[in-house]
């Protein structure tokens, strides 16, 4: 059997990524044939494209595609004809191809509509795949990648990808091949008759393995590292710098009398303790997998086709992954968000009778509201920040242009014209309300037509005609917004319609503001004080104490204060001398020592041009050099990629993509260099998801900026404005707070070189951070 199709795997690399202002810089495809042997191309082409405009450095430096190539390049004009013949009638194939199909179209030519999406398959062929960007993909098929961002290379990787992705499909068992045949048959997805074709001829793809290792019941042997410490109700443990201390408490508690439950500040630590059989997990309701539901929706009539692939997403993962209890290690980020909650649970699910359960400190929150459960057990909070993060998202209230379109368009995308064409009216309707609702508050409320900016709510500005034409046109567009959540059944969308007819609600003790930008209006609703939903939640347990890592006395009572927990008794947990280097199994406390120590110079200047150059150099490398604006990250990129890209594999914030893409992709390389903000690693290192990481390899970390927080933000001025001394009680705290964040999140056995500089090193509070980096044990810290 072959298919008849003629398919062809195309690239194109562009100016931008809007096809109406931007242009065309190259193009590169290839064609290839189906067949019962597999794949077999037959025609490959690629040419570069002379552009109207000058084409920013930050292109140039993202596609490899050189001045002087583009200089005795053609226009794409001149070959607008050749491309129409030869790709009208094909197939195209490609990673996120309907970017690439848009444009070209935008330029003129007229494709044949059927679009093969290696992004659509691998969603569901790889369901808990931490990253679906193409590079990382090669990386994990083990697919050389040569010339990355190049168009040919990338559509040879495409095609590669594709190749491996049937053979993932092949290693399924033929019972649940037959299903998602099954599912798939009532619709035309362009990569059905591959799936026939694997099916059909065993020895067309080379079969693949998607599998988990099973769950495997573990202890937690280590040499003795602490001095003894006996865990009590009413005290905060305060751990040295950088230890991985839920897993010490994880074993006192198993030694302990009684119930008992660890509060851990990532949910991947969760996950980790429960696949090694260490303790029960306990997830939020809305994080537990419900067989029942997925029968249900299997047994759906007509289902919608976006529904149909989530099926095939949730079959591929019962039948591959290491578990089936928690929604968790699933992939949502792309797609399959918005069907989450009908295959979840509506109520906890949890084993009385274990003795100890582990849960993250959202799910801690939310057990403490059900009356009787905690009562029982002794509880163990691990991450005083998390903590605090958790109590303020619980109670905070967000409403996002972004995510409205977002959650919209996750039941059809007007772009791609995917989705449920049932909804399209609806949701092409609901798209252009919330366009209009929030271009009208963007345009009312922002005083400056370019840049970023706050509009406070405070007294004296509600009463501001602008902002009462905002209040007037939310509360018509909740009501419409309301409306299309009942259509569609969207609990998320009637939250955020609830949420917004609150925003212009006045209730004591929260903070609102409008973040304005170009295409970015979002409300925001947080509360100042946590103390009382703090102290409900102490109440639900039978005894609590409190446990982190933060090794300084301003860092610790800010957090005290935040959660209102002035009067526990902090112990200090030490670690034993050691004669030895510390071996322990698992990742314990992998890289504490380390093999020596790591040199950390400290300099109260501002580090830039040459002097900041000197740390970039091929030894150096892996490297992140972390500015203080995007602006200066653009410009040390922009002015210096080239020398860079010689001996480096550059990923630039703002140039390579989200931060999840740009860390994944860095550890690919071991030549890689990161020039990134360090409020970029703040905001991963607070939203990332289960499967985010933990640590990031690097063997010259250089922090060319302390991380002091903007005070001008609504929120942080609000707190700030609570404390007697605020500069002293809370902006300082947090600064020394978030650069111990950052310098553990670079923290490994790979760490050789640390350069910390910043002319605020020169005032008077400097030996806050000065004495906090001599805490770290593995640094020999040098004033430069």
């Amino acid at each position: 059997m072959e298919t008849r199709e003629k398919y062809c795997s195309l690239d194109i690399e562009t100016t931008g990524f809007d096809p109406l202002t931007e242009e065309i810089l190259e193009v590169g495809f290839v064609f290839f044939e189906a067949t019962a042997k597999g794949f077999k191309a037959t025609e490959e082409w690629t040419q570069v494209f002379r552009p109207h405009k000058a084409v920013s450095p930050k292109i140039l430096g993202l596609t490899g595609i050189t001045q002087g190539e583009l200089d005795k390049a053609p226009e794409f004009g001149e070959f607008a004809g050749f491309l129409q013949q030869k790709l009208g009638e094909a197939v195209i194939v490609g990673h996120n191809i309907a970017f690439d199909a848009k444009f070209l179209e935008s330029k003129g030519l007229k494709l044949s509509g059927k679009l093969l999406d290696t992004m659509d398959l691998v969603q569901w062929l790889l369901p808990t795949h931490h990253s679906y960007n193409l590079e990382n993909l090669m990386h994990y098929f083990r697919i050389a990648h040569k010339d990355a961002h190049r168009a040919l290379a990338d559509a040879k990787a495409a095609l590669q990808v594709l190749e491996k992705l049937m053979g993932i499909y092949s290693g399924l068992k033929s019972e649940l091949r037959k299903k998602i045949l099954e599912i798939t048959e009532p619709y035309q997805f362009s990569w059905q008759p591959l799936l026939a074709l694997a099916n059909t001829n065993e020895k067309a793809f080379q079969p693949g393995k998607n599998t988990r290792p099973a769950s495997k019941k573990k202890a937690l042997k280590q040499t003795q590292v602490f001095e003894d410490f006996k865990l009590q109700s009413g005290a905060l443990y305060d751990f040295p710098l950088f230890t991985n201390y839920p897993g010490v408490l994880l074993e006192k508690l198993a030694k302990q009398k009684g119930k008992t439950l660890l509060v851990v500040p990532k949910t991947g630590l969760v996950m980790e303790y429960w696949q090694k059989g260490l303790a029960e997990a306990v997830f939020s309701p809305a994080d537990v997998f419900n067989a029942a539901s997925l029968s249900s929706l299997i047994e759906k009539e007509g289902k919608s086709a976006e529904e149909a692939r989530f099926l095939l997403k949730m079959l591929v993962w019962q039948a591959t992954n290491w578990q089936t209890g928690s929604l968790l290690d699933l992939n949502l980020t792309f797609f399959g968000g918005q069907f989450k909650t009908a295959v979840s649970n509506s109520d906890f699910s949890v084993d009385p009778a274990a003795k100890t359960w582990v849960c993250d400190t959202q799910t801690f929150l939310e057990l403490s509201k059900k009356h009787g459960l905690l009562a029982d057990r002794f509880v163990v909070v691990a991450g005083l920040p998390e903590l605090e993060n958790a109590l303020n998202s619980g109670i905070s209230h967000r409403v996002s242009w972004g995510f409205v379109s977002y959650l919209l368009k996750s039941y059809y995308n007007p772009e791609t014209q995917s989705g449920s064409e049932k909804q399209e009216k609806a949701v092409k309707t609901a798209l252009n309300d919330a366009d209009l609702f929030f271009g009208l508050a963007n345009g009312l409320l922002k005083e400056k037509p370019e840049g970023f900016e706050y509009f406070k709510v405070l007294p004296q500005t509600e009463v501001l005609e602008n902002f009462q034409k905002v209040k007037q046109a939310a509360q018509n567009y909740a009501e419409k917004l309301m409306q299309t959540a009942e259509d569609l059944d969207s609990e998320p969308l009637k939250e955020t319609a609830s949420n917004l007819r609150g925003f212009f609600i006045q209730v004591p003790n929260r903070v609102k503001w409008v973040e304005l930008a170009e295409g970015r209006c979002v409300f925001f609703d947080n509360p100042i004080n946590l103390k009382e939903s703090m102290d409900e939640a102490s109440a639900a347990t039978g005894k609590i104490c409190f446990a982190d890592s933060l090794n300084q006395t301003g860092v610790i009572n800010l957090f005290l204060s935040r959660l209102g927990l002035g009067e526990l008794n902090i112990k200090q947990v030490a670690l034993k001398p050691q004669k030895r280097k510390v071996t322990v199994q698992g990742d314990l406390f992998s890289g504490f020592f380390g093999k020596g120590k790591v040199g950390c110079v400290i300099y109260s200047t501002a580090l830039a041009g040459d002097g900041l150059k000197k740390y970039i150099k091929p030894a150096s490398l892996p490297a992140a050099v972390l500015l203080g604006s995007p602006m200066q990250v653009k410009e040390l990129y922009e002015q210096n990629y080239e020398e860079f890209q010689a001996y480096a594999n550059v990923l630039s914030q703002n140039s390579s993509g989200g931060s999840n893409k740009l860390f994944r992709n860095f550890e690919i390389y071991e030549e890689s260099l990161l020039l990134a903000t360090d409020k970029l690693i703040l905001r991963y290192l607070n939203d990332a998801p289960a499967s985010s990481l933990d640590r990031l390899e690097v063997k010259t970390l250089v922090l060319a900026h302390l991380p002091f927080e903007q005070y001008t933000h609504p929120y942080l001025e609000a707190v700030a404005n609570t404390y007697d001394r605020p500069f002293e009680q809370f902006s300082l705290p947090r600064a020394v707070y978030n650069l111990g964040r950052i310098l553990g999140f670079f923290h490994t056995d790979l760490l050789k070189q640390v350069v910390i500089a910043d002319p605020k090193l020169s005032k008077e509070y400097a030996s806050a951070f000065i004495d906090f980096v001599e805490k770290v044990g593995s640094f020999k810290v040098k004033i430069g």
